[in-house]
């Protein structure tokens, strides 16, 4: 007699409509939570690959300016080169 459900224990059609209710309206706020973590992770790919286009406009420039740099001080040194040779040659 233990194991029979007594009148507080049986679920009836109005507990499961109400329960289905709630259910729903908890999924909706999900799906709506998830609709705009979507968004906001869309935009941040699209942010994402912004910065990847300015990193290689940045690394192209960097290599420009190195190359620039070193052509430069090249050039500074063999004229600095030039100058002592030639005041050597002067004395």
């Amino acid at each position: 007699m233990s194991h029979i459900p007594t009148e507080t224990d049986l679920v009836t059609k109005r507990d499961i409509t109400h329960l289905e209710s709630r259910f729903e309206i908890r999924m909706d706020g999900f799906e709506g939570r998830m609709d705009r973590f979507e968004t906001r992770m869309d935009r941040l790919d699209a942010r994402m690959e912004r910065f990847e286009d300015k990193l290689d406009g940045f690394h192209q420039a960097l290599r420009e300016q190195s190359r620039t740099y070193m052509l430069t001080m090249t050039g500074v040194m063999a004229s600095f080169s030039a100058v002592i040779v030639a005041t050597g040659i002067l004395t």
